[in-house]
C-alpha cells in the first residue's frame, strides 16, 4: 500500500471515471499522476486494486485512460475501436457458484 498522498483534486469517482481524473490541471500546468509507477500505486490504492505497480501495468493503465479519454474527447469511430482493443486484452466473467455471485478474469 502507499504512503504517499494523493495529490489529486477530484478522487473517490467510479473507477473508470477516476482514472480519467489522473490527469488534471493546476495553475494552467497538466498534472499527470501515472507518470511513473509510484503514482500507479497511490491510483491502485484509492481504488482498492490489488495489482502490482510495474511498468506493464502502467503502460496498460494510460493506454486504458486514453482510450477513456476519446470516448469524451474524440468521435464515436475512435473511442469504440480504442475501448475495444483495451477490452481484447481481457475480461470479468460472471459467475454463480454455491456461495453465491463471483467474477472470474478471462
Amino acid at each position: 500500500m502507499s504512503t504517499t498522498a494523493d495529490p489529486r483534486p477530484l478522487t473517490g469517482e467510479p473507477v473508470s471515471l477516476d482514472l480519467l481524473n489522473t490527469r488534471w490541471n493546476r495553475e494552467g500546468v497538466t498534472q499527470d499522476l501515472l507518470t511513473d509507477t509510484e503514482g500507479l500505486t497511490v491510483w491502485l490504492a484509492a481504488n482498492g486494486l490489488d495489482f502490482p505497480a510495474d511498468d506493464a501495468v502502467l503502460l496498460h493503465a494510460r493506454e486504458a485512460r486514453d482510450a477513456l479519454r476519446s470516448a469524451v474527447d474524440g468521435t464515436l469511430e475512435e473511442a469504440a475501436a480504442r475501448i475495444d482493443a483495451v477490452l481484447a486484452h481481457g475480461r470479468v466473467r460472471l459467475t454463480l457458484t454455491g456461495r453465491g455471485p463471483g467474477e472470474e478474469a478471462e
